[in-house]
């Protein structure tokens, strides 16, 4: 059994793009922006590496081409259910589950060498990636007890005044132990209105089991800002221009 593998979320449709091409498909300094999320697992040695499809399916295999386990998610059905399906193709393959998305090109690869190092010396059931921004983007709100440990993601939607003034954002980038999140998946339960089983709902089931969770914060906001519409493609587009123009010019 290998050390490391992956899930990377790529099934949305991405209806803000206002595109009949699945969003993982947009390219970001010329290329599919799924691709560069594939780029950061390889760079990273996971082995193996499970992309989860569902609208434009075959566009997007097409695209990427051979070397992952394509998993199908025919129905949308929240974020829990989306690696849920990536089960029967990765459990027993790997001791640790990277979980990533296709719409995240900007993530840097030092982030998340820094995750895994993390997951790595303390054992946990989860370490997760979180940000310090006051600006919410619509993320979920990381709460600690007393001692500082993490106790649950509350989603936005559903956060009261007091939790809403958290700045400690989810960014719903995941190491986990496998055991643990192959066994805990199918425990967690649907949430309404729209019945969608989500993956932040496995912190409250750690700390229900007594489990661990660990967190690795950054600052850097631009790294975790999803792409929904063509105004945020655009952006990142800019941000990655800047960063491979500074490291030629250093180099």
């Amino acid at each position: 059994m290998g050390d490391l593998a992956c899930v990377i979320l790529a099934a949305g449709q991405g209806t803000r793009m206002k595109s009949r091409l699945p969003k993982v498909l947009h390219a970001v300094c010329g290329q599919p922006m799924v691709l560069w999320s594939l780029a950061s697992a390889r760079a990273l040695g996971a082995d193996p590496v499970a992309l989860v499809v569902g609208h434009g399916a075959d566009l997007v295999r097409a695209t990427v081409g051979d070397g992952v386990y394509y998993v199908l998610q025919a129905e949308q059905l929240g974020t829990g259910h989306a690696v849920l399906q990536a089960r029967e193709a990765l459990e027993g393959q790997a001791g640790t589950v990277l979980v990533l998305y296709g719409d995240m090109p900007a993530l840097r690869v030092e982030t998340l060498e820094r995750l895994i190092a993390v997951h790595r010396a303390h054992h946990p059931a989860i370490t997760m990636l979180t940000v310090d921004s006051p600006d919410s983007m619509g993320f979920g709100r990381v709460v600690r007890d007393a001692s500082g440990r993490v106790r649950a993601i509350v989603e936005e939607a559903a956060a009261t005044a007091d939790v809403m003034a958290i700045t400690e954002l989810n960014c719903g980038v995941y190491c986990f132990d496998a055991g643990w999140l192959w066994a805990a998946l199918p425990r967690i339960r649907a949430t309404p209105p729209k019945q969608e089983y989500y993956l932040t709902d496995t912190a409250t089931l750690a700390v229900g089991d007594g489990r661990a969770i660990e967190t690795v914060t950054i600052r850097d906001v631009t790294e975790v800002q999803g792409i929904n519409t063509r105004v945020h493609l655009a952006r990142c587009e800019g941000i990655l221009r800047a960063r491979i123009a500074e490291r030629l010019m250093l180099s």
